[in-house]
């Protein structure tokens, strides 16, 4: 069949060669020709075989090339947390038999997450151990403070208390303290006292505590500003005693499970009541209220509109010199 078709060609090609032989080939005289001239004619027969093979489109079958892809960054990988938190400020501590001892106090921690450390809330990150102090025996005592951060890196640091009673002389020097700032030379002995009462009627916070050495009440009074009617009474006694003016306590009587103690002093003209106690609101009247018990007769604390001052000043008269 092949063969066939090339014979074909081959024939419709000479075709048109053979009219124009005709034409073209006569004698010199023919018009149109060449003279001696014959033209050549090359035969180019055409292959059925293609030079260029085609880019065949793809098929549902084919297998797609794969495209390049974008490589994920690596994920960065942290390194555990393992350094402990810095406690700072932890330092030794001094106090006084029965006194108050602040442990959190300019204490606090740091760390390189940048945590904040604190010793309050329900589960606090700083804290302290001081189950071993026994404030109310003088001794050295070792506390130690923890902290801990979210990684649970912990550090502590130990410290000592050191818990002394207090002595006269540390007394006496907080008094000479005070009475420089309240008193003046020229001042009369009922000014004077009158100035003692306002320091510690107004500088002294009431809260029960136990205790009755003097020394020590006075203590807790002139340093930390503390304490019951005990401290009251003996913080003015020492200061009344250092600016020289005569005084003596005076403690209710009967008891009836609810001791009271205060003062007398004497600036002259007898004896009188002299209570620095801060009195509740409610059970105080107006005058003990705004001016306090400042040499007060006997009758005056009889006539109080106050239940509670009348009945916690009740004492026995023959224990005493004789009381305005």
């Amino acid at each position: 069949m092949f063969k066939l078709l090339k014979e074909i060609k081959f024939i419709y090609f000479l075709i048109p060669v053979f009219f124009l032989c005709l034409a073209g080939c006569g004698d010199d005289k023919t018009p149109g020709g060449h003279m001696g001239v014959k033209p050549t004619v090359k035969m180019v027969s055409p292959s059925l075989t293609p030079t260029h093979t085609p880019t065949p489109f793809p098929t549902a079958t084919d297998t797609p090339t794969p495209r390049p892809t974008d490589t994920p960054a690596p994920t960065a990988t942290l390194a555990p947390d393992c350094e402990p938190p810095v406690i700072i400020g932890a330092a030794d501590i001094e106090a006084k038999v029965n006194g108050t001892i602040s442990y959190t106090r300019n204490v606090t921690a740091t760390d390189n997450s940048g945590e904040t450390f604190s010793f309050r809330g329900e589960n606090p990150n700083l804290w302290v151990d001081k189950s071993n102090v026994n404030i109310s025996k003088a001794g050295t005592y070792e506390i130690t403070y923890h902290a801990q951060d979210k990684s649970g890196n912990t550090s502590e640091v130990t410290v000592s208390v050191l818990v002394s009673k207090a002595s006269p002389d540390e007394v006496y020097a907080l008094a000479d303290t005070v009475l420089g700032r309240i008193l003046t030379d020229d001042m009369t002995m009922t000014e004077k006292a009158r100035a003692i009462f306002e320091y510690v009627h107004h500088n002294v916070k009431y809260q029960d505590r136990k205790g009755n050495d003097y020394i020590e009440n006075a203590y807790y009074g002139l340093e930390d500003n503390i304490g019951d009617c005990n401290v009251f009474a003996a913080t003015s006694k020492v200061l009344l005693t250092k600016a020289g003016i005569p005084n003596l306590d005076i403690k209710k009587y009967p008891v009836n499970n609810d001791p009271h103690i205060w003062n007398l002093v004497n600036t002259g003209d007898g004896w009188y009541h002299f209570d620095t106690t801060v009195w509740h609101p409610d059970t105080a009247d107006k005058e003990a209220r705004e001016q306090g018990i400042f040499m007060w007769t006997t009758e005056r604390l009889k006539r109080s509109g106050s239940g509670a001052i009348r009945n916690q000043h009740v004492f026995d008269a023959s224990l005493y010199p004789e009381i305005q």
